[in-house]
């Protein structure tokens, strides 16, 4: 269950305190950014299949989490809290379980909850970037990993979040990005490079054609600014952007200045994987 495709980790994403106090029954608050109300549907679910794939003691569980990009826009947000909140949460209830089945939960929940398809997977084995190769749960998925030249940098821009589960649910959307995807996998295992891997996530984005016009324009100013490529996120009314060092200011300002007003923010590549902090 999940889906191939091609990537980039960023260095930021989420980070969750978990707090657990037993008692007689079981209760969970979510805080996203500091908001109680936060729906955060992904999360719940991977909490509800955490709870239920083991021997897990009833009490009062409280996750508040910190998410550094962009939410419902392509950035993988939705599996990153997912799959954030299970680990603490296991780290925080003394669940005793092989941290891969951990992940599961939040692999699963992302799929159920169409805002992803193996965006958990990626994120739980990735690192820099690369494809996953072979569709799976995370320490199923294969990958194959390209090496990221120093002194390159993402810029990206954001206009508004979308609703994936809409056009998740089109055959006729599925049909053409299996089709595209698979020649655009191709690509990239023949030639496993940071270019290769942008130039064919451009070829995608652009073939899918989900690409508005707003977006075409941010990919275009960009592109004059001096980014080495650009492309629309999937799914999400946003563009990333792969920016030498030296450039990275002229394409911000660029984007920044546009008569769109994209949220604008730049990031590194992620070096290391997942995982917990104490």
């Amino acid at each position: 269950m999940g889906a191939t495709g091609g990537g980039f980790i960023l260095s930021r994403g989420v980070h969750t305190a978990a707090t657990f106090v037993k008692g007689p029954s079981r209760r969970v608050e979510i805080t996203v950014n500091g908001d109680k109300n936060y729906r955060a549907g992904t999360t719940k679910r991977a909490i509800e299949l955490l709870f239920k794939g083991g021997r897990v003691a009833t009490g009062s569980l409280q996750l508040e989490q910190q998410v550094e990009v962009p939410i419902g826009q392509g950035f993988g947000a939705s599996a990153a809290s997912a799959l954030s909140a299970v680990l603490a949460a296991a780290q925080a209830i003394g669940i005793e379980e092989p941290v891969t089945r951990v992940a599961y939960a939040a692999h699963v929940a992302d799929i159920v909850s169409q805002t992803g398809l193996g965006t958990v997977s990626a994120i739980f084995e990735g690192e820099g970037a690369g494809a996953i190769t072979t569709p799976g749960a995370p320490g199923i998925a294969e990958f194959v990993r390209v090496k990221i030249p120093r002194g390159l940098k993402v810029v990206t821009a954001s206009l508004a979040p979308v609703t994936k589960s809409e056009l998740l649910n089109s055959a006729v959307l599925r049909k053409r990005a299996n089709r595209l995807g698979e020649i655009a996998l191709e690509r990239v295992k023949r030639s496993p490079t940071i270019d290769e891997l942008a130039k064919s996530g451009e070829w995608f984005a652009g073939e899918l054609g989900l690409e508005t016009p707003e977006v075409r324009t941010l990919i275009k100013i960009a592109k004059n600014e001096g980014a080495l490529r650009a492309s629309q996120n999937m799914i999400g009314y946003s563009i990333h952007c792969i920016v030498e060092e030296g450039r990275v200011t002229k394409v911000v300002n660029g984007l920044s200045e546009s008569t769109l007003h994209p949220d604008v923010r730049t990031f590194d590549f992620r070096r290391e994987r997942s995982r917990r902090l104490v």
